[in-house]
């Protein structure tokens, strides 16, 4: 398991950061509810191993690369209604304490799971392809 890093932000902190082009929070403690609803986002968005202490809201969010949720914990909800990703979806290990709106406008081409969650997740987004990815050591 990877040590934690200890950086901390407010949510409005870390948009302001994806806003003007850093798009990694691995390890980050986020605060908050991370708006990012009807943003375009031009790469890959990465938030491995980061806690957000709200909800994470792309409702309506172009991600033009993959989104990266692996071991990221979500203390709210994950709201995907509407966005489009044209990479992948990475939610292996996972953890979504609220509610899972994986009702995307287009994409992603696919979204990697464990098997504990390739049952829920096919469930949220039932026509898009699954891997399943062994997270035992």
């Amino acid at each position: 398991m990877k040590e934690r890093v200890s950086t901390v932000m407010t949510a409005q902190e870390a948009k302001e950061k994806i806003l003007s082009g850093q798009l990694s929070f691995k390890f980050v403690t986020i605060k908050g509810n991370l708006y990012l609803a009807s943003t375009t986002i031009k790469d890959s968005l990465h938030f491995e191993g980061a806690i957000i202490e709200g909800d994470l809201y792309l409702r309506d969010a172009t991600i033009e690369g993959y989104l990266y949720l692996e071991d990221a914990t979500i203390k709210g909800s994950l709201h995907l209604g509407g966005a489009t990703i044209e990479g992948a979806l990475y939610l292996e290990g996972a953890i979504i304490k609220g509610s899972l709106d994986l009702s995307f406008k287009k994409g992603p081409a696919e979204i990697y799971v464990t098997f504990k969650q390739a049952q829920l997740i096919h469930w949220a987004a039932p026509t898009t392809p699954l891997i399943i990815v062994s997270k035992e050591v």
